[in-house]
């Protein structure tokens, strides 16, 4: 044997191991249905979402309705949760006002293309629709 006979039979060996494919599929999540809203009260929402496939965790993004522009504006608020967590309660928001949500999936890939928008209204402050036989949100 030569020291390149010693050297060769251990490469050759590994060579099935170095080349054994998987059936991995690297891609972000699809992209998530929308939110849905729970109890709406004066400064918080709750909000819920379907699972999404591959999703190891969710960000949320809240805009104040009357905030011109797109969604790269520091105003904009990002929540984010695990993959596990399809609902969460949204709070530190402003009475008698209009809100805009979005939801994204993200894995190790990526993020996935983000929900439809959807608006929700909070409740006006200091409103109980009992004794004021009024609706406390804003219509």
């Amino acid at each position: 044997f030569t020291p390149f006979d010693v050297f060769l039979i251990p490469v050759v060996q590994l060579l099935p191991l170095l080349f054994e494919t998987h059936a991995y599929i690297m891609a972000p999540p699809s992209k998530p249905k929308s939110v849905v809203f729970g109890d709406v009260e004066e400064t918080e929402i709750s909000i819920s979402w379907e699972k999404v496939e591959g999703a190891t965790g969710y960000k949320v993004l809240v805009k104040d309705f009357s905030i011109e522009g797109d969604w790269n504006v520091p105003e904009v608020m990002v929540h984010e949760f695990d993959g596990n967590t399809t609902s969460a309660t949204i709070d530190e928001l402003y009475p008698t006002s209009t809100f805009q949500f979005k939801l994204i999936a993200t894995n190790a890939d990526g993020d996935s293309p983000e929900s439809e928008i959807v608006d929700c209204d909070t409740k006006v402050a200091n409103c109980n629709s009992s004794e004021n036989k009024r609706s406390c949100v804003v219509q």
